[in-house]
């Protein structure tokens, strides 16, 4: 008997400014970026993805048994060894977690995806062009979702439910409007410029996405893995030996490792110089 087609979700998180004209510090490592991202799973496996995030928790002493919460993973902390994550100033202790951290990503059954804008580089790129320019999470979603469709219509799922994390009530507004407009009008891209990515349309993601965006807060186990496994995608854009990332490749976890046609399924390095987009 044939297996019924899969439902999939995505998982996006965000981190940058969306505001292009936003001057940033600037970073010792170049980074000056804005993406949207995460990672996609199927619906079967959620139930176990959510436990090995509770048993890395418990052994790490960052949630009760019961289920409390004592802290949540979020990978600035983590980078930073911020308020709870301190304790990582002690390189044993950081090692241990570290290694206990890698054997959970690389064991968690899920695809990372994003689109990552390079913001100085879209700055140059369309100042004077427009005199509105979107701002970077219209062009980011829109973008994510099209290749996570294209994604999971390759695998033969039937079904993609959307979960982005919860930031505020107009933020989130903006967020369902980008939806809306892209189940109903597809890409809102230039259509000769965008061609060579091979768009599909609005009725065609809208037979498989779902209409309502679910938002959702860091208390989701599994948008706390959006945000871990997000960060990595964005610094491969400016260095692609950056270790976390290289974890991710080699465990065939992005979705770069699975799809034929990187350029318009893979993650998407959005203004940036094409040996860059190449490296990585």
């Amino acid at each position: 008997m044939k297996a019924a087609p899969e439902t999939y979700f995505l998982f996006i998180d965000d981190s940058g400014s969306p505001c292009p004209d936003r001057i940033e510090p600037q970073r010792r490592d170049g980074l000056d970026a804005f993406a949207l991202g995460g990672f996609l799973i199927q619906e079967k496996e959620v139930e176990r993805v959510k436990e090995l995030h509770k048993a890395l928790m418990v052994s790490q002493g960052f949630e009760c048994p019961e289920g409390t919460f004592k802290h949540h993973l979020h990978s600035t902390k983590i980078r930073c060894k911020k308020k709870h994550f301190d304790v990582l100033k002690d390189q044993n202790r950081e090692a241990a977690f570290i290694d206990a951290l890698n054997s959970f990503i690389c064991e968690l059954p899920i695809i990372a995806h994003a689109c990552v804008v390079d913001r100085q580089a879209y700055r140059l790129r369309y100042d004077g062009v427009y005199q509105d320019k979107w701002g970077l999470c219209r062009s980011a979603y829109q973008i994510l979702i099209e290749r996570a469709v294209k994604f999971v219509r390759s695998v033969g799922g039937r079904k993609l439910i959307v979960y982005v994390e919860k930031t505020g009530p107009k933020e989130d507004r903006k967020i369902q409007n980008y939806h809306d407009n892209l189940l109903t009008q597809g890409m809102e891209f230039d259509v000769g410029r965008s061609s060579t990515y091979s768009p599909i349309g609005g009725d065609e993601i809208s037979a498989i996405v779902s209409k309502k965006v679910k938002f959702q807060t860091k208390d989701s186990r599994l948008m706390q893995i959006a945000d871990l496994v997000l960060y990595p995608l964005i610094k491969a854009g400016y260095n692609p030996e950056y270790p976390p990332y290289k974890l991710l490749m080699q465990n065939k976890k992005v979705v770069d490792c699975v799809v034929e046609d990187i350029s318009s399924m893979g993650v998407k390095y959005y203004c940036f110089p094409p040996e860059r987009q190449k490296a990585t």
